[in-house]
């Protein structure tokens, strides 16, 4: 998992630049600390479940937790959340698009031209502290979720540059991934 920069995926534009509305939900067993912005799903049983693979065939990628949904609850999550806590989450969206830094089977990786177009898989990392870190793996051309359309480098060159590693990728979530059921 790339470890230098610790960030997550996130929205990076919305169709029409209006943003997704935050859905309510509550969240499956316990499945530690999740960091903001971990992907999630929402099983048969309506529960948000964090996603930890990127199967592409089936696997659901419908959303991004945004935090608790209780004034009781420090957003971001501080501690483990109860089973059927209620929290907060962004849902996917077959128009928006994501940026998430780039890896190649865990080693921090740039991204260039030859890269877009072409679809990759995740890399959520289920590791105490970064339950939920999420890099597009460049490696993971068979387990794909997601689309790479253009470098962050290509749109925003005074913060992002060619030879940035990890480098920004933007990517579109895949309409199979985002309209798959939950488990």
């Amino acid at each position: 998992m790339a470890a230098t920069e610790k960030k997550n995926i996130f929205l990076w534009s919305s169709v029409g630049n209006n943003p997704p509305t935050p859905e309510r939900g509550l969240i499956t067993a316990s499945q530690g600390i999740w960091m903001p912005n971990a992907p999630c799903y929402v099983s048969s049983s309506g529960t948000i479940t964090l996603q930890t693979t990127s199967d592409g065939t089936a696997d659901p990628w419908h959303g991004l937790l945004l935090g608790a949904d209780s004034p009781a609850v420090a957003s971001p999550i501080l501690a483990e959340l109860d089973e059927n806590a209620p929290v907060r989450y962004l849902k996917f969206r077959a128009g928006d698009l994501y940026g998430v830094y780039a890896e190649n089977s865990g080693i921090d990786s740039a991204v260039t031209q030859a890269n877009v177009g072409v679809p990759y898989g995740f890399t959520v990392s289920s590791t105490a502290g970064e339950i939920g870190y999420t890099t597009l793996d460049l490696n993971a051309t068979t387990n794909i979720a997601a689309m790479v359309v253009d470098i962050a480098s290509n749109l925003e060159s005074n913060h992002y540059t060619t030879s940035d590693a990890p480098a920004m990728a933007i990517v579109r979530i895949r309409t199979e991934c985002i309209n798959a059921k939950g488990d």
